[in-house]
């Protein structure tokens, strides 16, 4: 049996699923986006703080933080309902028809697919009940008192982390897996590409300079 492993965002729906989410949740739940936050981002990146900030902690993805504690008191509750909507009305609408098809003749194949992404959980997990994949590692929302603190629960899952979630998780199974594959659309996943057997980068419309360096096998999508 292979380890199939899917990236999500820009590898099996067509865009970066996390501040989107942000924002829609915003907007349905009518609290609105915040002023001060998109003042303060918007400085923040004129003034190259982020872009400085992501070169010394890789991981800290300040603006992905300072956007996503815009939801801080929301129930979780209700996060549960806005993260099924959000599957139906902007994921769905956006996934990559090649990279579904890969993904059930996965599944079709008896392989066992782990999907494991920078995007939240809360529309993650949907995703995957709906898809029939049964493990999904994604970036926590921190609550406390059923409520969301607008902070991150644990470290964004991203690069060296996404290995460090699957060694984690592999220490706790007893099937013993064949070979093991990658679908991703990203160099940031390097840790992951190195780490798998077979990696395949996912792109949009033309080759990436970075997958022909390394001479990993490419699906190249419109």
């Amino acid at each position: 049996m292979k380890l199939v492993i899917f990236d999500f965002c820009e590898t099996l729906v067509n865009f970066q699923t996390a501040d989107v989410f942000v924002d829609y949740v915003l907007e349905q739940s009518g609290r609105g986006k915040s002023k001060i936050t998109k003042i303060l981002i918007s400085v923040l990146y004129r003034l190259r703080l982020i872009a400085l900030a992501n070169k010394i902690f890789p991981g800290l993805n300040l603006s992905k933080r300072i956007h996503l504690y815009q939801l801080r008191g929301i129930p979780t509750q209700e996060m549960q309902q806005w993260s099924q909507n959000y599957v139906s009305e902007k994921i769905r609408p956006n996934l990559i028809p090649e990279l579904i098809q890969k993904l059930k003749e996965h599944q079709q194949a008896g392989d066992f697919v782990v999907l494991i992404s920078g995007g939240y959980e809360d529309y993650l997990n949907e995703f995957a009940q709906q898809e029939n994949i049964a493990v999904v590692m994604g970036t926590r929302i921190e609550r406390k008192n059923n409520r969301l603190t607008g902070f991150f629960d644990g470290p964004d899952c991203l690069r060296q982390e996404k290995v460090n979630r699957l060694k984690d998780w592999l220490s706790n199974q007893n099937q013993l897996f064949g070979s093991s594959v990658l679908y991703s659309d990203s160099m940031t996943d390097m840790p992951l590409f190195e780490w798998v057997n077979h990696p395949i980068v996912v792109s949009k419309n033309k080759s990436q300079a970075w997958a022909q360096q390394h001479n990993f096998t490419e699906i190249i999508h419109a």
